[in-house]
């Protein structure tokens, strides 16, 4: 047996079946309301004729489950919601420990450079710049210099077109996946203005020491300027340094930082403080030749 009916576009045809599975007819009522509602308000079919035709509660019976099925996923949504964020909230924090400066020094740094891979450090030394060489020294170990770069690109030193070695910035995990190398950026402050004063000074000073006699004599002084630096180090590994130990002082096999890959390590600066300045003996005094 089977109830029709038609108006307009909407047709309710079903064959008679089974009733609701036990357990949903409390729900079925209450969403065939709500859906009887909504098709009177849309419809002009009398309000009895929707009441009394059994497709139209199983029409709202397949509403149900669509609903029921948009529940499941939404619930679970609900229930890892609070994982995902802890989650998410614990690698920033994991991010920002990992950020927080080591205070260490240069000679440590150059004995274990894989060790201090990939971390932020505050150390205190003082560069020395050539047109192929910018070197954080430190006066305990002056035969061992980190190479020395700047966050910011647009702060130089005195290089000119550097030849870059094979080594490259990050580190990998205990799975061997590949971390990338933590983002620093420079602070731009009074004392790094006060450290490019002096090395702009000491600029002049050698300048003036290695060309022809002036007329007025000049001011030919340099300066060895030591300060506080933090920044991440980029260090080669522990097999690498082994091999550089036993190289000769001549030799490169490029896989090294800085240039032509000549170093185990490299500074990458991001703020430097307590800057102090010192004079170096005069190279040559003009105004007595």
């Amino acid at each position: 047996m089977a109830q029709n009916s038609r108006h307009d576009n909407l047709i309710v045809s079903q064959p008679v079946k089974d009733a609701p599975p036990a357990g949903q007819a409390e729900r079925l009522g209450a969403v065939s309301e709500f859906w009887i509602i909504r098709l009177k308000a849309q419809s002009r079919l009398p309000w009895a004729s929707l009441r009394g035709t059994l497709s139209l509660k199983r029409w709202c019976l397949i509403m149900e489950r669509e609903i029921e099925s948009v529940k499941t996923p939404l619930l679970i949504v609900v229930l890892f919601l609070p994982i995902i964020v802890a989650v998410a909230y614990g690698q920033a924090a994991v991010s920002k420990q990992a950020q927080i400066p080591i205070e260490t020094d240069i000679c440590k740094i150059m004995d274990r450079p894989w060790v201090y891979n990939n971390k932020v450090v505050k150390i205190r030394g003082y560069v020395e710049t050539s047109l192929e060489r910018a070197v954080l020294l430190s006066e305990v170990c002056p035969e061992n210099g980190i190479w020395f770069s700047w966050a910011d690109a647009s702060t130089s030193t005195r290089l000119v077109a550097p030849v870059p070695g094979g080594a490259v910035s990050g580190s990998r995990d205990s799975k061997g996946r590949v971390i990338p190398p933590i983002e620093v950026h420079l602070v731009k402050n009074s004392d790094l203005e006060e450290l490019q004063r002096y090395w702009a000074a000491s600029e002049k000073g050698r300048s003036c020491a290695d060309g022809p006699p002036p007329a007025i004599p000049p001011d030919c002084t340099t300066y060895r300027v030591t300060a506080t630096f933090t920044g991440r180090i980029d260090g080669v590994s522990k097999q690498i340094h082994a091999a550089h130990l036993k190289r000769s002082s001549n030799g490169t096999d490029w896989k090294g930082f800085g240039q032509m890959g000549m170093y185990d390590a490299q500074i990458v600066i991001q703020s430097v403080d307590r800057v102090v300045a010192e004079k170096n003996p005069a190279v040559r005094n003009r105004s007595t030749e």
